[in-house]
């Protein structure tokens, strides 16, 4: 499928140098590719996943801002998800992640309190940091 595809392109991307921003821009067409898979078939999970792909990449290259727009909607999917992403089917088996759903929201807490360290809101960064324990 064309979302799985470009989540792999952008993985690829992400381990080349100066290619952050192109790593990106897969991310983003494979959300729009993505489409409306149902959380039983584990849509829900998928869309996190990329989601947390894209926010490490947003703090990697600075763009803090955008980095912690994805990672506050990763987290808002992290409660609501069914199951845990180790269990779920990540695009048909393409993916595979070996977290639990607290093992992810204490990793993507842990982005966050980066991102709003970074965006100089260091009350909020201590809050992430107390969620992620």
């Amino acid at each position: 499928n064309a979302s799985a595809t470009f989540v792999c392109m952008g993985m690829a991307m992400e381990e080349k140098p100066k290619l952050g921003i192109a790593a990106l821009r897969c991310y983003e067409k494979a959300l729009e590719f993505h489409g409306r898979r149902t959380e039983e078939d584990g849509g829900a999970w998928e869309r996190c996943v990329v989601l947390q792909q894209m926010g490490a990449v947003g703090l990697r290259h600075g763009r803090y801002r955008d980095a912690k727009t994805w990672l506050d909607e990763c987290a808002e999917i992290c409660k609501v998800a069914p199951g845990h992403p180790r269990d779920a089917n990540l695009y048909h088996g393409a993916f595979n992640t070996k977290q639990t759903r607290m093992e992810l929201a204490s990793t993507i807490e842990k982005m966050r309190a980066q991102a709003c360290a970074r965006l100089g809101d260091q009350a909020r960064a201590y809050e992430h940091l107390g969620e992620a324990k």
